[in-house]
């Protein structure tokens, strides 16, 4: 919006600490670095991503092993989906959520999106868990 020369306060509603772009609402930000932190201490990546590009690249670099392809997918996809509505949770609602309920929320997402995929390969999905 303001790139249509409305008058919108730009700063990030998630850390209030800098402009909000798509690089730092989804990757810089405090408080969505602390989910990206909690969801991958057990992945094959060392540390969160800090641009949406490297992100895109890491999936589609084929590096890791099928199974580790998905559940990052998985990641990618419910951390985006989820800080992106907690962003407009806090413009719409006046309630705000902790990076643990929706860090919380994510892993109960992907465990029962696995759950999901047991029924009809099992051997991958217990590769999952």
């Amino acid at each position: 919006m303001a790139s249509w020369g409305l008058g919108v306060d730009q700063s990030c509603l998630l850390c209030n600490s800098a402009q909000e772009s798509k690089d730092h609402l989804f990757f810089s930000c405090s408080f969505t670095y602390s989910i990206w932190s909690e969801l991958l201490t057990r992945s094959p990546i060392s540390s969160p991503p800090s641009h949406w590009n490297d992100v895109l690249l890491a999936l589609k670099s084929g590096s890791y092993s099928p199974e580790w392809q998905l559940l990052l997918h998985l990641i990618w996809q419910a951390t985006i989906y989820f800080c992106w509505s907690e962003r407009n949770s806090r413009i719409h609602r006046p309630t705000y959520r902790s990076t643990a309920s929706i860090s919380r929320e994510i892993d109960r997402l992907i465990r029962r999106k696995i759950a999901a995929i047991r029924l009809n390969d099992p051997a991958f999905s217990s590769a999952l868990f």
